[in-house]
């Protein structure tokens, strides 16, 4: 059971807020963040949050492990955990931003060290880092019955073309595509009205094929 996302501490803006900042020109307004702003990606809205929640609720036991890789300053397991019975565990390299303090439950591990000793049912993982495919890793390890991809599709800024690529064994699907889903890159273009704003980032599921 997904608790209401209003509790939330600390909580993510509500979409049409983060729309407006946009047309606004409020650039990271809502961001959360306190490490450099060239190493923020994506705007986590509360319909997003309950959206992911919801989904991951349905598929998933509470005693399930869940694990997010390049977690960063892990806003999206803070905000998971707070609604959702499971507990995400939130992993990082701590090597990739500099003058940056990591919160203590973001775990310092690599993602072949954070996969391999945690074995994972499902990975999140937001923003590969670009021209990095790390999702061999999980679809190598036998505990990962799914992991799910959030940022710029093929062709964008998140990892590397063989990211979205089709993968044997598994099914690959986009999923909250209802849902607004606002990164860095909305905040770059310029819009003049609501109805001209796309969302340029989009979640990717890929399950395993029983």
């Amino acid at each position: 059971m997904v608790k209401n996302i209003d509790l939330i501490k600390n909580e993510p803006p509500f979409e049409k807020d983060v729309r407006k900042s946009i047309l606004d020109r409020e650039f990271w307004k809502f961001d959360n963040y306190n490490g450099p702003k060239e190493n923020f990606y994506q705007i986590w809205t509360k319909e997003y949050i309950s959206a992911l929640a919801n989904y991951i609720s349905a598929r998933y036991d509470k005693s399930d492990i869940i694990l997010e890789v390049c977690a960063g300053e892990g806003l999206l397991t803070l905000y998971l955990n707070q609604i959702l019975p499971h507990r995400i565990i939130a992993t990082d390299s701590h090597k990739w931003i500099k003058k940056f303090t990591f919160p203590p439950f973001v775990k310092k591990y690599s993602t072949e060290e954070a996969v391999t000793h945690f074995s994972p049912k499902l990975v999140l993982v937001s923003w590969l880092p670009l021209n990095l495919d790390l999702t061999p890793l999980f679809r190598s390890c036998g505990s990962v019955h799914e992991y799910i991809v959030i940022g710029e599709a093929k062709g964008g800024c998140t990892g590397n073309e063989q990211v979205f690529e089709s993968h044997e064994g598994f099914y690959q699907e986009d999923i909250l595509k209802e849902i607004g889903h606002y990164c860095k890159s909305d905040y770059i273009l310029q819009y003049s009205s609501f109805e001209d704003i796309r969302w340029h980032s989009k979640t990717t599921a890929f399950r395993r094929i029983k």
